[in-house]
């Protein structure tokens, strides 16, 4: 499942879950736009904060620009 999907169907805003998971609400949305990637370390993060709902593979079919 796709970051943005999650927070949608969760109503959870980019900055609550960027203050969830310790990062920046700029760097959530930047994932989220599709202009980076997480780091494995970071996708971790986001695969536990969602409870594995979104996924490592599911960055894989993104386009870093």
């Amino acid at each position: 499942m796709k970051l943005k999907t999650w927070l949608a169907r969760e109503g959870v805003s980019a900055a609550a879950f960027a203050s969830e998971i310790g990062e920046t609400r700029q760097l959530v949305n930047n994932w989220i736009r599709r202009k980076h990637q997480p780091s494995l370390k970071r996708a971790l993060k986001v695969r536990a904060a969602t409870n594995g709902e979104v996924d490592i593979s599911d960055w894989e079919s993104r386009k870093a620009t």
